[in-house]
């Protein structure tokens, strides 16, 4: 009895693993409609251009990404049709242009950190002559 349901059980198992083996694909306007409204973003068009900027309004025919420009910010209006890829980018930082420190680099900034501190204690400890 154990045997024949254990059976059942792998054979249906193997079947609801068995599909059509095709997953549907995100559209652009889903992902678009996805993203919250203003983040940063990159977009890549079916002409091979790459826009960076914030998120606008997004409509039935498309949406709008907000670049900064020397006059001031532009909203460029891009079509579903038109765009290939869009993704939430990180921000560059506006007054210096430097993307925001990596994981490593604050790790690394924080183990220097320590040894100049415990540089500082050694140093202070050999002034008060207690030494070591």
């Amino acid at each position: 009895m154990l045997r024949k349901t254990l059976s059942i059980i792998l054979a249906c198992t193997m079947l609801a693993g068995t599909g059509s083996g095709q997953e549907r694909k995100t559209t652009i306007k889903e992902k678009v409609l996805d993203i919250p409204l203003g983040t940063f973003v990159e977009v890549r068009t079916k002409a091979k251009e790459k826009i960076r900027g914030r998120l606008g309004e997004a409509t039935d025919d498309g949406f709008g990404v907000k670049v900064a420009k020397v006059g001031g910010p532009e909203v460029r209006q891009i079509a579903y049709a038109d765009a290939r890829s869009i993704k939430v980018a990180k921000a560059v930082e506006p007054s210096t242009g430097v993307k925001a420190a990596s994981t490593s680099g604050k790790v690394l900034l924080g183990v220097l950190a320590a040894g100049g501190a415990v540089v500082l204690v050694a140093m202070v400890a050999v002034a008060a002559g207690g030494g070591f």
